[in-house]
């Protein structure tokens, strides 16, 4: 309720509530909150750190794409 006007602020369906739910336990990770921290912390590290990796290599395959493209131009014309 909202205080100042004594209106209903909103109405939560079934499927608000389940996204609601999926976004506070699964996208935050509080799946594994009953763990303890470090438990929680560890997966969470890693996917960040694999998230990274393949940034990079992503960056990394590009450049070397970019370098191949000049050098095939380079070739076609002359």
């Amino acid at each position: 309720m909202e205080r100042f006007r004594w209106t209903v602020a909103a109405r939560v369906k079934d499927r608000d509530r389940a996204e609601g739910w999926i976004f506070a336990y699964l996208h935050k990770w509080e799946v594994l909150g009953h763990l303890g921290k470090p438990a929680k912390d560890a997966p969470v590290s890693g996917l960040a750190l694999l998230h990274l990796l393949v940034a990079g290599l992503g960056l990394w395959r590009g450049g070397r794409i970019q370098r191949l493209a000049k050098t095939v131009e380079a070739s076609l014309r002359g």
